[in-house]
């Protein structure tokens, strides 16, 4: 699968709350994604109006993601590198969808709660030195909110036009 999509997650709910299945190889299969073995998990939490990305691990270690949202809403972004084209999500708490994101394509989300603890899954390991990115408020896109909390490594990655010349 080439381009990022959500998957719906098979959740049984009960008046206790609900049990959900992250890691679902036949369903990942019926919507099209190659086996997804899942290498490391990663989570994080960040204040309203805070952003993280846009981050991409490429060749010779570049990865696929799952990613859900286990309290808070946020507006998930992500940029195919190659073709540039910008894709969209709402994830929220309350959402069964988890958004798969290919190989080779950034991603970055603002949070629109108060808080929001987002979870990955990637299909291989951490590896530094295809850990790369651009400045998130540098590329052809409009955040929903003000900006108020950006980490120092993302304010100081390139600009969006010099991470593509990079490329």
């Amino acid at each position: 699968m080439n381009k990022p999509l959500l998957v719906t997650a098979s959740r049984i709910v009960d008046n206790r709350g609900y049990f959900q299945k992250i890691l679902d190889p036949i369903r990942l299969g019926e919507t099209g994604i190659d086996e997804f073995r899942a290498s490391e998990m990663f989570t994080t939490v960040t204040r309203q109006n805070g952003i993280r990305g846009m981050h991409v691990q490429i060749s010779p270690v570049a990865s696929r993601k799952l990613i859900w949202v286990t309290q808070g809403k946020i507006l998930d972004v992500i940029v195919d590198v190659k073709s540039r084209e910008v894709f969209t999500f709402d994830l929220n708490e309350y959402a069964e969808d988890l958004l798969y994101v290919p190989p080779n394509f950034a991603h970055g989300f603002q949070v629109l709660s108060n808080s929001a603890t987002v979870n990955y899954l990637t299909d291989v390991a951490y590896y530094r030195e295809s850990d790369v990115g651009f400045n998130p408020l540098t590329f052809d896109f409009k955040w929903p909110r003000p900006v108020s909390i950006m980490s120092n490594r993302d304010q100081s990655l390139p600009s969006f036009r010099d991470f593509c010349d990079f490329k």
